[in-house]
């Protein structure tokens, strides 16, 4: 592998690992917990609450300009988005273990609102990144590459968690 090819692949690695790590929990909140609250008895009703959870992907285009204007640029502008945004879902995430989804299942759900503000400003960051990092000809594989990110998120946090949550429960999903 020559020089540039190596370089093409660890861009296309780093932006398959963001994409498939921001929608991770956007696909688990969308499409994996309604199935879990149906099997744990929650109403149909209060299921469809769980759609609201889209709403950030909706009007992001209301706060990417400050994720565009703002940033520690010693780390790299995006790049310190994307580590911040990462931490804080990380954390969100441990801290869902400990909710009784059953008696608190309204936490639970402002905590996964949170949770999609920042994998959706994460999906921002990313994609500013992307551009930056890509040049004019990469851009179409680049493109690709972010797509199949998307699925494979989307297969892991639907389908995949669904199947841990049946083998191993919701605390140790969670942790």
């Amino acid at each position: 592998m020559n020089q540039i090819s190596k370089i093409n692949a660890s861009k296309m690695g780093l932006l398959a690992s963001l994409y498939v790590s921001q929608y991770i929990p956007l696909m688990f909140f969308y499409e994996a917990l309604p199935v879990y609250m149906r099997q744990q008895g929650s109403s149909l009703q209060t299921i469809a609450l769980v759609n609201l959870l889209i709403l950030p992907v909706v009007f992001k285009f209301l706060w990417s300009p400050l994720i565009d204007r703002y940033g520690y640029t010693r780390w790299g502008h995006y790049r310190f988005w994307i580590v911040l945004f990462q931490l804080i879902v990380s954390l969100l995430t441990v801290l869902c273990a400990f909710i009784d989804i059953s008696q608190n299942l309204n936490l639970l759900l402002i905590i996964g609102f949170v949770m999609c503000v920042f994998c959706t400003s994460q999906d921002i960051a990313a994609d500013a990144m992307a551009v930056n990092l890509l040049s004019p000809a990469e851009r179409g594989l680049g493109n690709g590459i972010q797509v199949s990110g998307h699925y494979l998120g989307a297969v892991i946090g639907s389908g995949g968690m669904l199947i841990l949550l049946d083998k191993i429960g919701w605390q140790k999903l969670c942790c």
